[in-house]
């Protein structure tokens, strides 16, 4: 086995031993000339005279090979006609062969009886198993393999696109896969084509150890960018502003616009398209957009368990709080842990929203779409509200169009605090509730009077010192079987010394009036201030009990899921994190907000990136603390439908599997292998570095890192 070297190789770079031998190759044949030959009898060409339309055995071809004449005087008639077409010819295969001999490209492949038809190892030069891995399974793609080794990619290369390497990566990658394709040796060394890399991505030029997929992601884009037809790029406008447009209608204009600068082989077999929805959570405004792929990142579904702790706040005060604590998969969405407990309770889920507390005042409703994940990283206390009980609040109307109130509990300190007035503490959570919207102050003041009497009575067995006339006046409702609230709360107002008093925020007192309430916004903020006689621990507001459903002690494990799993949690729904807020173009502000990422229509060669390092990148690999997830995902080998998943129903979208790239062990080193269904004899081979034998098994395996699927025809 030896290395093919090329003129612009140097000897130093070449590392050539004292004991090595050179064979020099001579070719006097044009680069493209055998092709042409096979073209001239295989053109399809129809045996007739272009001219006078007369079909005979005698026929001669234009210089532009594509027509027939039967001679030069039916080719003069016609040329008037034909020269256009003609120049376009000639030129085209001028500047084939100009290229061919400026870069050195090798003859087109003959393909033999002992040709290996890829079935060919790759010699690893030090750590380059995730090159040849990645470099293996893009061989198989036929259709791309067929363009690079019969040469037709000569014609299309773009070696003065700033964003490519001249042609060198698509010349160097050329070479390589007629080594692997037209030899018969039992491997080839991928030198010149880790030299190219290198050149133009430093990251890729030593000999560390790499990840096949940002390789592979490489060399797909330089690929495209050599080979990229539009030699002159246009400026185009995306922005477009999302007024209800029908999905097909945005996604060509976005794709339309895309084609206009980027139009290669690679576009025509590996892009699809994305359709990202991004909503402010404030102004409700929604951004659409249609954006190109070449491969799909997909999330591996975390099924290591998170812990939450919440408690259960109902809305009748007789009720004790129930201190929750359970376990679920990280992606959980809070709809889902409402929904699991308000079941275990036997309740009307929709009553129910989970709020975040910061020092024990509400901070803010915590959106559906959220994950257990999400809640975990702001690392608050959490509060399952039910908002409103049918039997309580039976004169409610639709909840979004009622006031909502929110009462923060306080009592006073001893301590005198500025200008010798009594400071306040907290003393519990928030406790909130709705009313009409036609509720007067009165209604205010009786609403708050049931949700505290439960509170009120425990002082009976929790205080021993009390004003004579509220001991009296405790005993007395604690005695009525069936409360009579508007009565009680008169007789609490003749007390002495009323137990609490209502501010507002200013802070001004609020009175029980007729009066209807008056505020600018629906949510209304109220201090709750108990008098100095009342030990606020005695009221017991923060009393809980444990839920008889915690799940926290049950172990939960999960050891596979399958691709229509991971798809699944891609077009999920997810919340922007701090990092990643997006820009609202009418709130002028960075939100979290809601995303939303789905496929819209699917490519020919579907490349689909299975997400299990999780880590902090340094130059090219893994840092400490990063993480892998073994995790066995099941994926089809055939009829892979995918078409729930492609919004775009103008065909059907399923697929065949052909190669898959692996990866073995942990990180920070590991091997890179691959699979590949050859399609000369429709067998699985086991490609490992420069060994390559028959596949015993499956292609399916924990080890699968990014699989590669073909439309079926």
């Amino acid at each position: 086995d030896g290395t093919r070297l090329h003129n612009e190789n140097t000897i130093d770079g070449s590392e050539i031993g004292i004991n090595d031998m050179l064979i020099v190759e001579l070719t006097t044949q044009s680069p493209l000339s055998e092709k042409q030959q096979i073209t001239q009898k295989n053109s399809g060409v129809k045996n007739a005279c272009r001219s006078c339309g007369e079909e005979h055995s005698k026929l001669y071809y234009c210089e532009c090979k594509s027509v027939k004449y039967c001679g030069k005087l039916c080719l003069e008639k016609d040329r008037k006609f034909h020269q256009d077409d003609c120049r376009k010819i000639l030129n085209k295969d001028q500047f084939a062969n100009d290229q061919a001999r400026k870069f050195k490209i090798k003859n087109q492949a003959t393909l033999g009886p002992n040709s290996n038809y890829g079935i060919c190892g790759l010699q690893n030069l030090g750590n380059t198993c995730f090159m040849n891995s990645s470099l293996q399974c893009l061989s198989h793609v036929t259709e791309l393999t067929k363009y690079m080794i019969m040469n037709e990619f000569v014609a299309d290369l773009n070696d003065k696109n700033p964003l490519g390497t001249g042609g060198r990566l698509a010349c160097a990658y050329s070479d390589l896969l007629k080594d692997l394709w037209e030899s018969n040796q039992n491997s080839v060394s991928p030198w010149n084509l880790k030299n190219v890399i290198g050149k133009y991505a430093s990251q890729f030029s030593g000999y560390n150890q790499q990840d096949s997929q940002e390789l592979l992601s490489y060399l797909l884009d330089g690929l495209h960018e050599d080979l990229n037809r539009v030699k002159r790029k246009p400026y185009v406008n995306n922005d477009i502003e999302y007024k209800g447009q029908p999905d097909p209608e945005l996604a060509s204009f976005f794709w339309n616009n895309h084609l206009a600068r980027n139009n290669s082989i690679i576009t025509d077999l590996f892009t699809g398209q994305f359709k990202s929805q991004v909503q402010c959570p404030d102004c409700r405004f929604i951004s659409v957009t249609f954006d190109p792929f070449v491969s799909v990142s997909l999330p591996i579904p975390n099924k290591e368990y998170l812990s939450i702790t919440f408690y259960l706040v109902f809305r009748d005060s007789t009720t004790i709080p129930l201190k929750t604590q359970l376990r679920f998969p990280s992606t959980t969405l809070v709809s889902d842990i409402i929904e699991y407990v308000t079941k275990q309770k036997n309740l009307n889920m929709n009553y129910f929203t989970l709020y975040s507390l910061v020092d024990n005042s509400i901070d803010k409703p915590m959106p559906l779409s959220y994950t257990l994940k999400n809640l975990k990283e702001s690392q608050n206390y959490y509060f399952l509200y039910e908002e409103i009980d049918p039997v309580i609040d039976n004169k409610l109307d639709e909840k979004g169009k009622n006031y909502e109130f929110h009462i923060e509990y306080f009592d006073i300190s001893q301590k005198r605090g500025y200008e010798n007035r009594p400071s306040l503490n907290k003393a519990s959570y928030t406790r909130f509730f709705y009313l009409p919207l036609n509720a007067t102050y009165h209604d205010l003041a009786i609403t708050l009077y049931k949700i505290n009497r439960p509170f009120l009575l425990l002082l009976l067995d929790y205080q021993q010192t009390l004003p004579i006339d509220f001991d009296k006046f405790l005993k007395h409702i604690k005695a009525a079987q069936v409360p009579n609230y508007e009565q009680e709360y008169q007789m609490m107002t003749q007390l002495e010394k009323e137990p609490y008093q209502l501010y507002d925020k200013y802070p001004n007192v609020i009175k029980s009036t007729k009066d209807q309430i008056q505020s600018g916004q629906t949510v209304i903020f109220y201090q709750l201030v108990f008098n100095q006689f009342i030990r606020s621990e005695c009221l017991k507001l923060n009393r809980c009990a444990d839920s008889e459903f915690n799940n926290i002690d049950q172990p939960q494990k999960q050891n596979q899921c399958n691709l229509f799993d991971c798809l699944q949690q891609f077009c999920q729904e997810e919340i922007l994190g701090q990092e990643d807020q997006w820009y609202c173009s009418k709130c002028k502000q960075h939100k979290r907000a809601s995303k939303k990422m789905e496929i819209y229509k699917a490519p020919n060669i579907l490349i689909l990136h299975l997400k299990r390092f999780r880590s902090s990148r340094s130059y090219g690999y893994f840092m400490s603390g990063s993480s892998k997830l073994s995790v066995y995902v099941d994926f089809p080998v055939s009829q892979f439908d995918i078409n729930n998943f492609v919004l775009d129903k103008s065909k059907s979208y399923v697929y065949d599997l052909f190669a898959v790239s692996n990866h073995y062990g942990g990180l920070g080193g590991g091997h890179y292998t691959a699979y590949a269904k050859s399609s000369n004899d429709n067998r699985w081979y086991d490609f490992n570095d420069a060994s390559v034998r028959d596949l015993k098994s499956s292609p399916q395996s924990d080890a699968a890192y990014v699989l590669f699927y073909r439309l079926k025809q």
